[in-house]
């Protein structure tokens, strides 16, 4: 896994832990609903421009191995 991909995953574990431990605070004890309800989308945007980073990493490496093939 080259650096870049270690990383980007390294942030979508992190994103994911973040929603996730802000879910259970809602569930757990009385939470400021709506800081948490925003603390989860700035997670799941997160992990969704992740995911997009990963998927532009993944065309390079491809159009690499093209250029170089």
């Amino acid at each position: 896994m080259t650096e870049i991909r270690a990383n980007i995953v390294m942030a979508l574990e992190a994103s994911a832990t973040r929603f996730e431990q802000s879910a259970k605070r809602m569930v757990e004890r009385n939470a400021a609903f709506a800081q948490e309800l925003v603390k989860q989308k700035q997670a799941a945007i997160e992990f969704r421009a992740n995911l997009l980073a990963l998927k532009a990493a993944d065309r390079m490496e491809k159009a690499t191995l093209d250029i170089l093939a």
